[in-house]
């Protein structure tokens, strides 16, 4: 867990891991952990996730029943914004997939994750795949702020509520039950990288977990 202790320090830090990228260093802090899994108590609903989005051309994202991440992302009313907020989802809704299928090789994953952060999610996928766990519920992505736009990088700060998602044992399906708590929250801080194609992928991220500034 690579902890901060506070918004502002994590948003600092992005900054300078986008000033660090762009002169061709690797000096990143990775998250690996697994997050976003092991909180709260089953939800009623068995239905399969729909598609991240309405968008012509979206990926497809083929959630488990009971499987459902929600993106509440508002315009900011700057299309560069908008297409890396938009990415972003992607890239978050590629993450939980993976976990879900406990498969860090699946297209989606490899289209929005690169460097850093694609070898720290990875890692963690597999661990979580070793430990013999499922996952199901919802997660929320809420607050995003894009911080900082430099050429083909951008630094995003915002939130997200595992208050509703939890784990399962992958060989039975029964739910791994954990107290609520202030760590259902986590502020998380991304470098995004566009690439040749238009797409901005997940380079670099850090977390915070247990944010005063998430909690809802």
């Amino acid at each position: 867990m690579n902890k901060c202790t506070t918004g502002g320090v994590l948003a600092a830090t992005i900054a300078a891991a986008m000033l660090l990228t762009a002169c061709g260093g690797s000096d990143s802090k990775d998250s690996g952990d697994i997050k976003g899994v092991e909180r709260s108590t089953p939800s009623k609903s068995d239905e399969a996730s729909p598609s991240a989005s309405a968008d012509p051309g979206a990926p497809k994202f083929d959630f488990p029943k009971g499987v459902t991440v929600t993106n509440e992302v508002e315009p900011t009313g700057d299309p560069v914004k908008d297409k890396i907020l938009r990415d972003l989802g992607y890239a978050n809704e590629a993450i939980k997939l993976a976990y879900a299928k406990q498969d860090p090789d699946i297209p989606v994953f490899k289209e929005y994750l690169i460097g850093d952060a694609a070898r720290g999610w990875r890692g963690g996928v597999l661990k979580f795949k070793d430990q013999g766990k499922g996952i199901t519920g919802n997660v929320a992505f809420y607050k995003h702020d894009v911080r900082k736009v430099n050429g083909d990088l951008a630094s995003v700060v915002y939130c997200e509520d595992q208050s509703h998602a939890y784990a399962t044992r992958a060989d039975t399906g029964k739910a791994i039950r954990t107290t609520p708590s202030a760590d259902d929250f986590v502020e998380h801080g991304v470098t995004m990288q566009k690439g040749k194609d238009g797409t901005w992928r997940m380079l670099r991220t850090l977390d915070d977990r247990g944010a005063a500034t998430c909690r809802r």
